[in-house]
């Protein structure tokens, strides 16, 4: 089998710590379902306040904001298609975090992470949309 790396060079994900929305989105109709995962939220938990604050700078209510934790990353494509189906959103953002080490079970995590997702986005049904602020790699 040949190896498989994480992509480098100036198309790599970068993670800046950082969300950015629109600058002309009017959130004031959206009903947005976050979904995050409980491992490492010593990142995971202040990427998930920097898309709260985003939100918020789109006037998106608190109370059309719907929060779901996970274990880990690998729940978080059951739990956007579950968010999907139950909690009539508009979007789903997926937030988790992914750390590469010693083994290929990293490689394996992030390609079944990110198949899941874009499987509940392609074949999920319905309006809403499944996206993740940013990809962080490390």
């Amino acid at each position: 089998a040949l190896p498989i790396s994480p992509p480098s060079g100036p198309t790599a994900p970068v993670c800046d710590g950082t969300v950015t929305f629109p600058s002309d989105l009017d959130g004031t109709k959206l009903r947005v379902g976050i979904v995050s995962a409980r491992w490492r939220d010593d990142l995971t938990g202040p990427m998930v306040a920097d898309v709260l604050k985003g939100l918020a700078e789109r006037s998106v209510k608190d109370d059309n904001i719907v929060q779901m934790e996970v274990p880990g990353c690998g729940e978080l494509p059951v739990a956007a298609r579950l968010m999907m189906a139950t909690q009539k959103v508009d979007v789903v953002i997926a937030v988790g975090v992914l750390i590469d080490g010693a083994t290929d079970g990293y490689t394996f995590m992030c390609e079944a992470v990110s198949n899941g997702l874009m499987n509940v986005r392609c074949f999920g049904g319905g309006r809403p949309r499944v996206g993740a602020p940013g990809a962080c790699c490390c």
